[in-house]
């Protein structure tokens, strides 16, 4: 600090005061200055603070719209699976309606089949497993007699055919020795054989079938019309008798000619065939004859 001499006071005797008064203003400035500082480092540190919270309020805002998003995302989510559950509840519903419907379908059936077929039984039933009246058709198994019986809707009867009369034999043997007695056949279904006359068939109705491949017929030829010329008669002998006269047909012919088989005359044992041929003269003939009757 300056001193002034105070015999100079009547020049400068103020000169004190303004030396002092500087140094203070300078003093509260360079405070003034450093409480500036002071707020300037406030300012940003507010300033910073600012800006970190609003960093801080974007990432709540971007917080909150993630959240609000998966809330969005859970509430489809559920909106989805109710949406699954009612659609499965009604086809649980649906499938329930349907087991119901099928099992009175089937309680129907096994109802209706249960009027039908009785089962097995010792005696004649007179209403049905229900106690209703029976139904013509019903069926039921008689055990004392071993045989399955069929309601006509008046009177049990037997429900297949009773081929007792046709004797044991037949019931035992399809093939065999066909027989009968009255008309009433008593042997085998059916019966075949053969002999030098040929092949035949008999059959339990009655019928009979003979047969002869390659029978000889006669090379010796007559002019038949204008353009033909028939055989001599050669007999065939069936190779067993009808009881009335058959029906015969055939066809005859050699290698070369093609003829028509004609009869001549016909009996229940026997029959006459000749051939017609447009040839004048062959040196084989053969005929291929066949005959339908019965044999009783």
């Amino acid at each position: 600090m300056a001193v002034i001499n105070s015999n100079n006071s009547g020049m400068y005797g103020s000169g004190i005061v303004v030396i002092e008064s500087t140094e203070l203003n300078a003093s509260r400035a360079e405070a003034a200055a450093l409480e500036a500082l002071d707020a300037q480092t406030a300012a940003e540190a507010s300033a910073a603070a600012a800006l970190m919270s609003e960093t801080n309020a974007d990432a709540s805002e971007s917080s909150s719209i993630a959240a609000r998003d998966n809330a969005l995302a859970y509430a489809t989510a559920a909106n989805l699976a109710r949406d699954d559950a009612q659609t499965a509840e009604a086809n649980a519903e649906d499938a329930e309606t349907g087991a119901l419907a099928a099992q009175e379908a089937a309680e129907l059936a096994y109802d209706d089949f249960d009027d039908r077929y009785l089962g097995a039984k010792s005696y004649e039933p007179t209403v049905d497993n229900d106690g209703d009246a029976l139904i013509t058709g019903a069926l039921y198994f008689n055990t004392t007699d071993d045989y399955m019986k069929v309601w006509d809707g008046a009177a049990w009867n037997n429900a297949y055919a009773d081929f007792s009369s046709l004797g044991t034999a037949a019931e035992a043997d399809i093939i065999g020795t066909v027989s009968e007695s009255a008309g009433v056949p008593t042997g085998a279904i059916i019966e075949r054989g053969s002999n030098a006359n040929g092949e035949y068939v008999r059959y339990a109705d009655g019928t009979q079938i003979c047969t002869r491949i390659s029978l000889p017929l006669s090379t010796t030829l007559s002019p038949w019309g204008s353009a033909a010329y028939i055989s001599g008669e050669v007999i065939w002998t069936f190779p067993a008798p009808f009881s009335h006269i058959p029906a015969v047909s055939g066809s005859a012919g050699d290698s070369n000619h093609l003829s028509l088989l004609t009869v001549s005359s016909v009996g229940a044992v026997s029959t006459g065939v000749r051939s017609i041929t447009p040839a004048s003269s062959i040196t084989s003939n053969h005929g291929h004859v066949t005959a339908i009757g019965r044999w009783f």
